[in-house]
């Protein structure tokens, strides 16, 4: 399948099972049986295909690094591999490519655009020995979760019924976490809209935030109206400006960190 962007063709191959259809209804994927794919398959999918385009980018970087690709080659290749990657989690996220809308590409190109202007003075970077192996993988890791918001940015609202609600929560991946991810993931469930994507900033936030190099997930379900406000009234809404650290953040008496 060829995805057209910026009038150019991207070869759209997401390892995603050819027997996986989405189910606009409950939006969510079925296996060929018709049973409901669970959303830790999907999000296994994602980060197979994330993890193959980070190891491209590195190759391709550590060959600028030592000479075995021009600047210009190397430019061509990181950016048509960085495009498939951001189309590639859209896609996955909408329920396939032919769900995409004009907005999903708009905001795509907007994201890309940003990214391509740091890649540019990345490779300035590199190529003046700038940038150690480490320093490279860790860069082109951030430019992969920067990708990696197109998924839940491209995601359909949950259809519910009239006596059901959407709620959602923050879970915290395998990782070192920031305090905001911590302090999201501490929130427990809240309205559907209410928390930020992973990997999105939050402007008032005062303390560190992990951006791109965010693993969280963001879990999102419906329930009955009964039963998911109960579930509600006992957690408290965002205060971002509110927000004081946690115990476990500050330094016991007597040590200055």
């Amino acid at each position: 399948m060829q995805i057209i962007l910026d009038n150019q063709a991207y070869k759209a191959d997401v390892t995603v099972p050819p027997a996986y259809t989405f189910d606009p209804r409950s939006n969510r994927y079925r296996d060929a049986r018709g049973r409901f794919v669970s959303v830790r398959v999907i999000y296994d999918l994602r980060d197979v295909n994330e993890t193959a385009s980070v190891e491209t980018m590195q190759r391709l970087t550590l060959a600028l690094a030592e000479g075995r690709i021009s600047a210009p080659g190397w430019y061509m290749a990181m950016q048509h591999q960085l495009r498939r990657l951001h189309v590639q989690n859209a896609a996955l996220g909408a329920g396939g490519f032919d769900r995409l809308t004009r907005q999903d590409f708009t905001r795509i190109d907007t994201m890309l655009r940003e990214e391509i202007e740091r890649m540019l003075r990345f490779g300035t970077q590199v190529q003046a020995g700038l940038q150690s192996d480490a320093q490279i993988l860790n860069r082109i890791n951030m430019y992969a979760g920067t990708a990696r918001r197109q998924f839940y940015a491209s995601k359909p609202k949950p259809k519910h019924r009239i006596n059901q609600i959407v709620i959602e929560r923050r879970t915290l991946g395998d990782a070192e976490h920031c305090p905001l991810c911590v302090y999201l993931s501490d929130l427990g469930w809240q309205p559907y809209g209410t928390l930020p994507a992973p990997g999105e900033s939050v402007p008032e936030w005062q303390d560190d935030q992990c951006l791109s190099n965010c693993r969280c997930e963001l879990e999102v379900k419906v329930v009955g109206k009964k039963k998911g406000e109960k579930i509600l009234s006992r957690t408290e809404r965002p205060s971002w400006k509110a927000w004081a650290p946690h115990a476990c953040y500050l330094a016991p008496e007597g040590i200055d960190l």
